[in-house]
């Protein structure tokens, strides 16, 4: 049985990102353990493989330099290099595993998961649980910091899917607390407390048969998934100093589209994060002006009144 370079480099990838959790961290497994049960995860408990786990992953990690990273593993002596705090390279690997089951990527979300990660040697531990989970339907649990709530939640959520969303990489899992579907943000799961491997050696009482099979442009249509907003194009123009500043505080991927100096920069921006960049528009004041689309000036003005009306409400109260 012969596998395809690209099949070698994701053996690879996994051994790496399973191995730094097991092997080196934990010191759970040794590398001829952890070979077996990769083996046993990647290929199925019924079906072929080939040979013996541990001659091949030597040779599965050739493919490393083949494809332009330069790192190397020996778990045997519980080391990586050129891989623990190295961004472009796990920017690197990341990409190449997501890009193999993820419905949708773009650079963008993977490098502010990756700026925003505490522990970022974790993040593909982190995509290839999720793989699995999706694969053989095993639940995942990790800890939740909710978009605009000050409360971390403990989950254990059934994985659908992989996609982008906006400026996010998500997860579209169906919530064990509710069964509803939801889309859970990756750079938002503070902890991931996934033990995978164990996970999947006890699929038998873990894993959901019972999930039906998951189309993702119906759940868009549906009620559950519809209610995340479309990217929206604003144009917006920075006035002074406001645009340098913007420059190194913001996230949001951008266009110049006008430029006079230092007096003005008008930008354009594509995002889903509303509430983000209506911050950054109350935040900025006077520097700052929305100028399209329409909607959004309308919607803005509105959240400001709405905001004013709230302050009058309540001055000369004690």
């Amino acid at each position: 049985m012969k596998l395809s370079a690209e099949q070698q480099l994701i053996l690879a990838i996994e051994e790496l990102a399973f191995g730094r959790k097991y092997v080196i961290r934990e010191k759970k497994m040794t590398g001829e353990e952890l070979g077996a049960a990769i083996y046993e995860m990647y290929f199925g408990p019924d079906n072929p493989r080939p040979g013996s786990p541990e001659r091949n992953f030597r040779n599965y990690r050739k493919q490393f330099p083949a494809f332009g990273l330069d790192v190397a593993m020996d778990l045997q002596m519980a080391k990586i290099s050129g891989f623990e705090n190295n961004r472009d390279v796990i920017k690197k690997i990341c990409r190449f595993y997501l890009n193999r089951f993820s419905i949708f990527y773009n650079d963008f979300p993977l490098e502010r998961l990756i700026r925003t990660a505490l522990d970022p040697g974790g993040i593909p531990y982190m995509l290839a649980s999720i793989n699995y989970g999706i694969r053989y339907r095993l639940p995942l649990d990790f800890t939740y910091h909710k978009m605009n709530s000050k409360k971390k939640d403990r989950r254990r959520v059934y994985p659908y899917a992989m996609t982008v969303r906006g400026d996010y990489l998500n997860v579209v899992a169906m919530d064990a607390a509710d069964r509803r579907i939801k889309q859970f943000i990756l750079s938002r799961i503070t902890e991931f407390h996934t033990d995978i491997i164990d996970v999947f050696t006890r699929k038998e009482e873990t894993a959901a048969p019972h999930l039906s099979p998951f189309d993702y442009d119906a759940y868009l249509q549906s009620e559950d998934g519809s209610f995340f907003r479309q990217k929206i194009r604003y144009t917006i123009e920075l006035l002074a100093h406001s645009f340098d500043h913007f420059c190194h505080s913001y996230d949001f991927p951008y266009t110049v589209i006008e430029k006079k100096g230092t007096t003005k920069t008008v930008i354009e921006l594509a995002s889903v994060d509303f509430h983000g960049v209506y911050q950054m528009l109350f935040n900025y004041g006077q520097f700052c002006r929305l100028l399209g689309p329409e909607e959004a000036i309308q919607e803005y003005r509105q959240l400001l009144t709405d905001a004013l009306a709230q302050v009058d409400s309540h001055s000369g109260k004690e």
